[in-house]
């Protein structure tokens, strides 16, 4: 629960569809991208990553199922934004500027982090731990990824990066298909 709001949070009285009557409304995102609005007080945890830039994915995905959507269907959140358990938030506590964001959710798109994601599941869920085997990278412009070229051109770079073989880089490329874009 990044935010301390479980999945049902949407159904209560203290979710709005708009942020009419709202004291300090906060954008918050519930299970299949829905967005409503909160009062800021009604977040009980990581209050620090409401004014940050961070990146939602869903909690559950079919990564490393045989289903076929294979994607992390990572977005960009914007400050003044929050989610329920249906998503695990990434990067608030790294504080991100706005490209850094955008680069970190580039960075979840690529077949090298959905593979590796997918090494660690055991079901559609997919709590913190099974992004364990992800290496952590530099989001900046001045980092060793050249972040502004196609997903699949830094794939390649990070393939080089890891020191990764054709066969494994072959491997990796027939197992993960390429990510459809929301």
């Amino acid at each position: 629960k990044p935010c301390g709001l479980d999945t049902t949070f949407k159904r209560s009285s203290a979710y709005h569809a708009e942020p009419n009557g709202l004291n300090n409304p906060v954008i918050c995102y519930s299970k299949g991208f829905k967005q409503g609005f909160i009062e800021r007080s009604s977040i009980a945890s990581h209050i620090e990553w409401i004014g940050r830039w961070k990146v939602f994915t869903p909690r559950a995905n079919n990564i490393g199922t045989e289903l076929n959507d294979d994607n992390l269907n990572a977005f960009v959140a914007s400050p003044n934004t929050v989610c329920t358990e249906s998503y695990l938030a990434v990067g608030g506590d790294l504080n991100l500027s706005e490209q850094s964001t955008n680069n970190l959710a580039i960075y979840m798109r690529t077949r090298f982090v959905r593979y590796l994601h997918s090494l660690a599941k055991t079901s559609h869920d997919c709590p913190p731990a099974t992004f364990a085997y992800i290496p952590m990278q530099d989001f900046t412009p001045q980092s060793d990824i050249d972040w502004t070229h196609s997903v699949s051109d830094i794939d390649r770079q990070l393939y080089k990066k890891y020191g990764f073989t054709d066969d494994e880089t072959a491997f990796i490329e027939s197992m993960i298909k390429p990510m459809k874009l929301q």
